[in-house]
C-alpha cells in the first residue's frame, strides 16, 4: 500500500515556478494598472481645483453682482482718502483744512470693500504766505 498523503503535500508546495519572474504580459497590465491609478488621482485633484474655482466665482460674482448698478446710481461722499478719492485739482483757501474735500467733481462708486471708480475731487491747500 503507498501513502498518498505524502505525494500530494509535495504537489502542494510552491516549487520553482513560484520563484520565477512575473510573466511580461501579467507586469505590463500592473504598470498600464498603475498608470490608470495615477491618471485618475490627477484627474480627482483637477476636479476639486474646478469645484473650489467655481464655488469661488459664484460667491464673486453674487457679491458683486450689482456693481454696474451702483457705478450708476450711487456716489461715494466721504472724507477725503486717497485709496478712493482721485484729487485732479486743488484750491488755496484758508476756509479748509489741508488735505480737505473742497468739491466733489465727479462721484466715484463703490461696492462693499472695492472701489469701482475712485471720486474725482478738487483738493484744499493753504495759501501761500506773502512776504
Amino acid at each position: 500500500m503507498t501513502d498518498t498523503r505524502a505525494s500530494s503535500a509535495t504537489e502542494s508546495e510552491p516549487g520553482p515556478q513560484a520563484q520565477q519572474p512575473a510573466d511580461p504580459e501579467v507586469q505590463a497590465a500592473r504598470d498600464e494598472a498603475e498608470a490608470n491609478f495615477a491618471r485618475y488621482q490627477r484627474l480627482a485633484a483637477d476636479f476639486e481645483n474646478y469645484k473650489r474655482r467655481s464655488r469661488q466665482d459664484l460667491t464673486d460674482r453674487t457679491q458683486f453682482a450689482n456693481e454696474e448698478l451702483l457705478r450708476k446710481l450711487l456716489p461715494l461722499r466721504e472724507k477725503f482718502d486717497p485709496a478712493q478719492h482721485e484729487a485732479i485739482a486743488s484750491e488755496e483757501t484758508d476756509e479748509h483744512e489741508e488735505g480737505t474735500i473742497v468739491e466733489e467733481m465727479q462721484p466715484g462708486y463703490r461696492l462693499h470693500n472695492r472701489v469701482l471708480r475712485p471720486t474725482l475731487v478738487k483738493v484744499a491747500h493753504p495759501r501761500a504766505l506773502k512776504s
